[in-house]
């Protein structure tokens, strides 16, 4: 990758402004190259959650420790009605640089590392996203869990992409 944003796990993030219609499709993919350094605590690459309060109509792509093991990668989508979908999965988050897909096609869930699908989980409500969340990188503001690492050529897309598209973004880094 080139030249990426250095996080440092306490106080560095970017959000969109709250509202901004790019982020509000009820189908989506984002994606991007992440090098962590490896936490014992839940960390947000990328969101797209309120401020406060619940996390209805949003959704989060996130690493840390859980029943799956140390470092498992997770992707999460929130009805606006409070249902919520989870799936973890557990990769191998290393202090490597690694690509990572979420995408919701409006039925299911995929997640997606180095080019590789690891979950696939139905979904069927969609995420119903909310108007006014902002989409962040290097954390998230609900919950805070910031980014420790660098994060580099983030994309999101407000369609579900071709598994053919999410293997050419990993053969062919930004």
């Amino acid at each position: 990758t080139g030249t990426s944003v250095q996080f440092n796990g306490s106080d560095s993030t970017w959000g969109s402004a709250p509202g901004d219609p790019a982020f509000h499709s009820n189908q989506f993919t984002v994606a991007f190259w992440g090098k962590s350094d490896p936490q014992n605590a839940w960390r947000t690459p990328v969101a797209h959650l309120p401020s406060s309060g619940e996390p209805g109509g949003g959704w989060i792509l996130e690493y840390g420790d859980d029943a799956y093991g140390p470092h498992a990668l997770g992707f999460a989508t929130f009805s606006s009605g409070g249902t919520q979908y989870w799936m973890n999965t557990p990769a191998a988050i290393d202090a490597e640089w690694h690509h990572f897909v979420g995408q919701f096609d409006g039925q299911n869930m995929i997640l997606f590392m180095d080019g590789t699908p690891l979950a696939l989980r139905s979904a069927d409500y969609g995420p119903q996203l909310a108007p006014d969340r902002t989409m962040t990188i290097g954390a998230n503001f609900l919950w805070g869990e910031p980014m420790n690492g660098n994060i580099d050529d983030v994309q999101y897309y407000d369609h579900g992409i071709g598994f053919s598209d999410i293997q050419e973004i990993f053969a062919n880094p930004g």
